[in-house]
């Protein structure tokens, strides 16, 4: 997994030169990452079984995934097949929105189902999520939201702006404030790397929305990196779950 992302990363970097290669290059990889991601958490869906407490968590992981996977490759066909740039808002914008719907779910369902002795536990812990969460909705707020909405766009082109920032930092919140975020230990790994993903997805969306306020960005941008890691991620963290599941067998 570490080599795909180097390996991706050094394509990324060494293509900067070829503009139309990394336009074909990152419009060929976003798909196929992303719906590898998804059935990865489908897979670890059915490891764990339905009577498992997780089981509905991974199939929400799974179902916001697949959607996710639904908008990029949306995105490629305006790209590769119409041969038209991908438009914002366009298609590609109901997919992504909606993949948020069954993330934030999960984690919620988490949030709920996990035993108050393991919320003690961990009381310790909180103030550096919180403290996360906080600086991430102050930069959002600062660098993108009041700029967006002082841009003097279209409302389509300010809702689909501010929605997108907005959406990232709930679940962000969601993400990070769940129990399991920053134990250390063999099973710990799996939560993490959910975590970190969400963290890492984020993080690209604001690059992106911040990049092309700015108009700079361009596909096959380096920022890409970002999200394309945060697949990549979700692919381990399924590793892990499902690694751990047969040492327990």
């Amino acid at each position: 997994m570490f080599a795909a992302v180097f390996v991706v990363a050094i394509i990324y970097l060494l293509g900067q030169g070829d503009r139309d290669f990394m336009r074909l290059f990152s419009n060929m990889v976003y798909p196929a990452v992303s719906f590898a991601a998804a059935v990865s958490c489908i897979y670890a869906a059915r490891r764990l079984g339905s009577t498992d407490i997780f089981y509905l968590p991974w199939l929400c992981f799974a179902l916001g995934t697949l959607l996710w996977s639904l908008g990029e490759l949306t995105w490629s066909i305006y790209v590769l097949l119409l041969h038209v740039d991908a438009r914002f808002p366009s298609a590609a914008d109901i997919f992504y929105l909606s993949g948020y719907v069954p993330w934030m779910l999960g984690f919620y369902w988490i949030s709920r189902k996990v035993a108050f002795a393991s919320r003690r536990r961990l009381a310790w812990l909180r103030p550096f999520p919180i403290l996360l969460v906080i600086l991430v909705g102050a930069a959002a707020t600062l660098y993108l939201i009041i700029p967006i909405t002082a841009s003097g766009a279209g409302a389509p082109e300010v809702f689909y702006d501010l929605v997108y920032p907005v959406f990232d930092v709930a679940l962000f919140v969601l993400a990070a404030l769940n129990p399991f975020f920053l134990i250390v230990g063999e099973d710990a790994r799996m939560w993490n790397a959910v975590t970190l993903s969400i963290i890492l997805n984020m993080a690209s969306d604001l690059a992106f929305s911040y990049l092309t306020l700015l108009d700079v960005y361009f596909e096959g941008h380096p920022s890409d990196l970002l999200s394309l890691s945060g697949y990549l991620l979700l692919i381990l963290a399924c590793y892990y779950q499902s690694s751990a599941l047969s040492k327990g067998s």
